[in-house]
């Protein structure tokens, strides 16, 4: 069922690019499925829209980037 999340959340994006949860959403279905590197652009839109998220979803959006941060770093 990601597979389905995922085309909705993208789906949402469509509708409304700065919907922020969506967002947070797709970053954190493509890191469990192991694609955390596709999840760049919604991460970097999530950073500079911090004013989005609830506490909790801007750490988690923290996390996923730190996450990622460290990936480049292992290429």
């Amino acid at each position: 069922q990601p597979e389905v999340a995922l085309g909705e959340y993208k789906k949402a994006l469509k509708f409304n690019p700065s919907h922020a949860k969506s967002h947070l959403r797709i970053a954190e279905l493509l890191n469990r499925q192991g694609k955390l590197a596709e999840t760049g652009k919604n991460l970097d839109f999530l950073t500079a829209h911090q004013n989005l998220l609830t506490p909790k979803e801007l750490a988690q959006s923290y996390y996923l980037s730190a996450q990622l941060f460290e990936l480049y770093k292992q290429w």
